[in-house]
């Protein structure tokens, strides 16, 4: 995720809740952060209940 990410490709990750989704993105995130990489993190869990 992360190597995709740097090459400035979209990535999805959906799957139900407690399925490691954080333990994915957090630290791709975080290392994209210090690589001075922008990263947007949408929530959508409320969006149509």
């Amino acid at each position: 995720m992360y190597e995709a990410l740097k090459q400035a490709e979209y990535c999805y990750v959906l799957t139900s809740r407690q399925m490691g989704k954080s333990s994915l993105i957090v630290p791709a995130a975080k290392k994209l952060c210090e690589d001075g990489v922008a990263v947007v993190r949408f929530e959508l869990t409320k969006i149509g209940n």
